[in-house]
């Protein structure tokens, strides 16, 4: 782990800037965010909507105003192969890698690669707080072979189904 913090100007009105780059695992990155002053935001995120587990790199900087609350938090969390769960979805995507890019509670991920019923897939998620609550987009695509797909539901419906089928969803 990297840290480096900075105070500019050096005055009642200035930031304390960090930048910090790190690993750890998804669940300790969840953690960190719920014992923050961005636990309503960035931390619930990550606790309750887009969960992680095993490890992440991470790069994070910390934009601290001196004088007001109003920190920011802007950074990019690293999957290589880690599984991914989106409770409300009652989704997991195993074996996924890229990056989610993070500012305070929104979070964006553009190439996300995983598997979804042990099936590839590819992710774009941008998630944020609405009016009634917090919101996620996902847009995902994948090429998956039906046989394999269909023996994970029924031992039978392989005799019925075979091919493959590209497809997208948003």
């Amino acid at each position: 782990s990297d840290l480096e913090a900075s105070i500019i100007p050096l005055s009642g009105t200035a930031n304390l800037n960090i930048a910090a780059t790190g690993k750890g695992t998804g669940e300790q990155l969840s953690a960190l965010m719920m014992q923050s002053s961005l636990s309503e935001s960035l931390g619930n995120v990550l606790s309750e909507e887009v969960q992680i587990s095993g490890p992440v790199s991470t790069d994070l900087t910390l934009t601290i105003p001196l004088d007001s609350a109003n920190v920011v938090a802007k950074g990019t969390a690293s999957l290589n192969g880690n599984v991914v769960k989106l409770p409300r979805l009652n989704m997991t995507l195993n074996d996924a890698r890229g990056d989610i890019a993070f500012l305070n509670e929104n979070i964006n991920t553009e190439s996300m690669q995983g598997s979804l019923l042990g099936q590839p897939l590819s992710l774009a998620v941008t998630g944020g707080k609405k009016d009634d609550g917090y919101g996620v987009d996902i847009g995902a695509n994948g090429h998956w072979d039906l046989g394999a797909l269909s023996s994970r539901f029924s031992d039978n419906l392989g005799n019925y189904l075979s091919g493959d089928s590209d497809w997208q969803a948003n």
